[in-house]
């Protein structure tokens, strides 16, 4: 059960959870990281360490493609649009969303 964290003068401020308090409905499904700075290293590390299944989006040979190597990943197929994801996370700069995605549709990108 939840503990509740109160403030000094009892109003709660936040919810401490437990591992029996969360239900995760990711069995079987796959979540796809695209990119490996500081926010897609730490979501992929957090969700590939928890047990989900999980594959990284990065350019071979990219300033990222080692770091991944070092920290586990393993070099992988290219995904393929007939392969479901239940969520895909673009953890990569806005400006560069568009031109990735793009490569990624049409250019056969590799995925680790």
């Amino acid at each position: 059960m939840a503990k509740q964290i109160k403030d000094s003068k009892g109003k709660v401020v936040a919810e401490l959870l437990q591992e029996e308090d969360i239900k995760s409905n990711l069995n079987g499904k796959t979540i796809a990281v695209i990119g490996y700075a500081s926010q897609g290293r730490g979501q992929s590390l957090c969700y590939r360490d928890s047990g989900v299944s999980t594959i990284i989006g990065l350019r071979k040979g990219g300033e990222s493609w080692k770091l991944a190597l070092e920290d586990g990943w393993k070099e992988g197929k290219t995904l393929t649009s007939k392969q479901w994801l239940a969520i895909l996370i673009i953890g990569i700069g806005a400006s560069a969303v568009a031109s990735i995605l793009f490569t990624m549709s049409f250019k056969n990108e590799r995925l680790l």
